[in-house]
C-alpha cells in the first residue's frame, strides 16, 4: 500500500485552466472583502500552469486586467504581445 499526502482544504479548484484560476482569484477577493478565511488551492497535473491548454496560449489582457489589476508589476512571463490577427 502506498502512502498518500493529505491536504485539508476548504475549497479545491481542479485544473489550472482559465476558469479555475479566475474562480480561485475571485474567491480570494471575496473572502478578503468579507473578512473571512478559507484555505483555497488549485491542483494541476501538468508540470506548469497551462501545460494542457489547447487554446494557442493567447490571453486577452482585458480579462487579465479585471482579475489582476496590477498584473504588469508581478512579472508574469508573457512571451510577446499580439498586435494584429491574420
Amino acid at each position: 500500500m502506498s502512502e498518500r499526502e493529505v491536504l485539508e482544504l476548504d475549497v479545491l479548484f481542479v485544473g489550472a485552466g482559465p476558469a479555475s484560476l479566475a474562480g480561485a482569484i475571485h474567491l480570494q477577493k471575496l473572502l478578503k472583502e468579507t473578512g473571512r478565511v478559507a484555505s483555497v488551492a488549485v491542483l494541476e497535473k501538468a508540470a506548469e500552469v497551462g501545460g494542457h491548454s489547447l487554446s494557442g496560449a493567447i490571453v486577452d489582457p482585458r480579462a487579465l486586467l479585471e482579475l489582476l489589476p496590477d498584473y504588469e508589476s508581478q512579472n508574469i512571463p508573457f512571451e510577446s504581445e499580439v498586435t494584429e490577427e491574420h
